[in-house]
């Protein structure tokens, strides 16, 4: 007889004006909080959290993809639109807001999204080699 897998934890972490910051799953909460505090510098604008059991990782992510979706935490980049930039080929998450903004901003250009935001990462990442060509 096989044994039930562990449950996982599904957390969201709030600031102190209400502000969604973060929503994770873990089988180790107090382990994932030695990971945040060591790696998010948005750590210190914790100050409440919400927990929710599940009773397996599938079920957490599940609802964790849900909650990122829908309650946009400010900090969460997992289920967000990513766009690879032609120069470096790196994949750039952005968030819900700056991906509306943006389309705001290429339908004033007359351009697809896509096409605005290559251009845009295209310009960035001649910027980027300007400057350190002249340091």
């Amino acid at each position: 007889m096989s044994a039930a897998p562990p449950p996982t934890i599904l957390y969201r972490l709030f600031d102190a004006g209400g502000t969604l910051l973060y929503v994770g799953i873990t089988g180790s909460i107090g382990q994932r909080w030695e990971q945040h505090v060591a790696s998010k510098h948005w750590w210190d604008e914790v100050t409440r959290t919400e927990i929710e059991r599940f009773p397996d990782r599938d079920a957490a992510a599940t609802a964790e993809k849900a909650a990122i979706e829908n309650e946009h935490p400010r900090h969460n980049f997992v289920s967000r639109p990513r766009v690879k930039s032609p120069q470096t080929g790196i994949n750039y998450a952005y968030s819900a807001g700056e991906h509306r903004a943006w389309k705001a901003a290429a339908a004033l250009k007359g351009q697809s999204f896509k096409e605005w935001i290559r251009r845009a990462l295209n310009e960035a990442a001649a910027e980027n080699q300007e400057k350190k060509a002249a340091s």
